[in-house]
């Protein structure tokens, strides 16, 4: 890994590119060679401290309706090789890139895998899940793998096409046991300010209300 380069810590390196197979993209023209991560300017004034070597400007918005976001981007062409070498041009399969982190640097790079691309959520009906999303044809099979190494069987994959053609997939967890297991997977026994605080309090959120509906007699889809 990419000590001088990623973080400060091998924690927050796995964060980090986690992050961006969820969010992140290579560029590449001629000569030329971009590592690119654009997300929610809130998220990003969270992640310009674990990225200040990176060339980073505010970019405005695209539309009156859009936040406005940050582009964090990189001419280093060492670190665009490093990507590319585990497919983060083409992300076919995390498998490379998973394989060479130490077991206990996995969960960190799952929980930027997470906050990148899913994300614990609460709806109407007591619909609480964890989801993540990505292209029709993505194989999800690794993070299957992952969450049944956790005890979590509470899942399903969707596939979506749009009436506008659209094409995506989902897969999902439900169901209080199998969300607890995988969010002290994600995040251990306690919150250590590495991430996105939102989305672990969205974490506790789920938890909380289901114990409300359990308390007062409701029963939350599974």
């Amino acid at each position: 890994m990419l000590n001088s380069y990623l973080g400060r810590s091998l924690q927050e390196q796995a964060y980090i590119l986690g992050f961006l197979w969820a969010d992140g993209s290579l560029w590449e023209k001629g000569p030329h060679h971009l590592a690119k991560l654009e997300i929610k300017e809130a998220d990003g004034a969270y992640l310009q401290p674990l990225l200040e070597k990176w060339n980073c400007y505010l970019r405005p918005a695209k539309k009156e309706t859009w936040s406005k976001t940050y582009l964090f981007q990189t001419s280093n062409l060492e670190f665009y090789r490093y990507l590319e070498s585990f497919d983060y041009k083409f992300k076919k399969s995390e498998s490379s890139i998973l394989q060479s982190l130490p077991e206990d640097l996995k969960s960190y790079w799952w929980r930027g895998y997470s906050d990148g691309d899913g994300g614990f959520y609460t709806g109407g009906n007591s619909i609480r899940q964890w989801t993540a999303s990505g292209p029709y044809d993505t194989d999800w099979s690794l993070l299957r793998n992952t969450l049944e190494a956790c005890g979590v069987h509470n899942v399903r994959e969707i596939k979506h096409i749009s009436k506008k053609g659209y094409r995506s997939s989902n897969i999902d967890i439900r169901g209080l046991e199998s969300l607890k297991k995988w969010g002290e997977y994600l995040y251990g026994q306690q919150w250590d300010n590495l991430g996105l605080q939102r989305k672990y309090d969205k974490y506790q959120e789920c938890c909380i209300s289901y114990k409300w509906g359990e308390r007062n007699g409701r029963t939350c889809r599974t």
